[in-house]
């Protein structure tokens, strides 16, 4: 369904001369992610809105996408695995905010520490659709590392201060963790 309204899309621009027929398949593909990431957005805030977290879902969007653009992780085959891989983290990061006892400086720290740890030592995990050279490599790890210890500060001051947002970046930071590790396994089966 995606595909073929990004293809739509990109059709009727090339009719009305917006695009060059050689091009097609390159703003078909533009379009086809802008889609799938407006409704990963939509899902997420509408979940958001139905569970009155929309604040929390936001700030873990935030993060999320922010540490997962550069650091990497799993890469579903179908948008709408993708979607709703997404949908079921913001569940699941919903779940935990409303049961984990937001108080324990221990788990808060094992989150950061894990995240750090697997940052670490697999960014960035590549998408076999957009290879990376060494240069970006490094520059993506950098950033990634730099991102996380980013997030892992403005958490430990929100906790501090016993601001419990400080829950949604960790467990953001854990999520893009599982993700990486995830993708990593799985290219290690193919």
């Amino acid at each position: 369904m995606i595909t073929d309204v990004a293809q739509n899309i990109a059709d009727y621009l090339r009719k009305k001369n917006i695009i060059e027929q050689n091009k097609l398949d390159i703003y078909t593909y533009g379009f086809e992610l802008m889609i799938s990431n407006f409704i990963s957005v939509l899902v997420a805030l509408i979940i958001g809105m139905i569970s009155s977290e929309l604040i929390a879902v936001s700030i873990f969007m935030i993060t999320f996408i922010m540490l997962r653009k550069f650091s990497g992780g799993y890469h579903a085959d179908t948008y709408l695995k993708c979607n709703a891989f997404f949908a079921l983290n913001v569940i699941i990061m919903i779940f935990l905010i409303k049961t984990i006892d937001s108080n324990n400086i221990w788990l808060h720290t094992a989150v950061c520490l894990i995240g750090l740890a697997t940052i670490f030592i697999l960014s960035p995990i590549e998408n076999i659709n957009k290879p990376l050279n060494n240069i970006k490599r490094k520059k993506y790890k950098k950033f990634s590392l730099g991102i996380l210890l980013f997030i892992t500060s403005i958490s430990y001051i929100l906790y501090i201060y016993k601001i419990n947002y400080y829950l949604v970046l960790d467990i953001s930071i854990f999520s893009v963790s599982i993700s990486m590790i995830i993708e990593k396994l799985r290219k290690e089966n193919v």
